[in-house]
């Protein structure tokens, strides 16, 4: 899911730990984040361990991926913190266009699922965290992508998407503007 192979900073790992206490970090990306650790200079036991772990089981690489989390003084968040870390990051990210709209809205849409979010919903989907543009500009892409006929703003195809795209960003400004510390 995270698909670190290079760490750029302490932050990679709050992110790391935050997926995973949502669950949504498999076990074979765990050696990878121990790997890019080594590779800054960042050593530790647990590191070592979980970066020559081949074929890691989450039973095995689990509890050396929390005890080297330990070893870096980067404590296990709750799941709220975990999703408010994680949304932040990731909106932030489309709002920068750092990633492709899509790609970040994708994220946003892990989160929303992995940390049950819908089941908090009390009048519409994603208003627990007001991500309910954000879950609907995703899902606007299948409605965009493809059609040859007049829609969005009047443009066709591809070109629609590019204006889909500049609404994303703005709206990733919006809920940013509204919802970052």
């Amino acid at each position: 899911m995270l698909g670190i192979r290079m760490l750029a900073h302490h932050d990679d790992l709050r992110l790391a730990a935050a997926w995973w206490v949502l669950g949504g970090l498999p076990s074979w990306e765990l050696p990878p984040i121990a790997d890019a650790l080594l590779d800054r200079g960042v050593y530790s036991r647990a590191t070592a361990e979980l970066a020559s772990t081949r074929y890691p089981s989450m039973s095995e690489a689990g509890p050396l991926f929390e005890r080297l989390l330990q070893e870096n003084e980067i404590g296990l968040p709750s799941i709220d913190d975990a999703v408010w870390t994680l949304l932040r990051h990731h909106i932030s990210q489309i709002a920068l266009r750092a990633v492709p709209c899509r790609a970040g809205l994708q994220r946003v849409v892990d989160v929303y699922y992995l940390a049950d979010l819908f089941g908090r919903a009390r009048h519409y989907v994603g208003a627990s965290h007001g991500i309910e543009h954000l879950l609907g500009a995703f899902y606007g892409y299948d409605e965009l992508e493809g059609t040859t006929e007049v829609s969005y703003q009047g443009n066709y195809g591809p070109a629609t998407v590019l204006v889909w795209e500049d609404t994303v960003v703005l709206l990733a400004h919006e809920w940013l503007a509204a919802h970052a510390p």
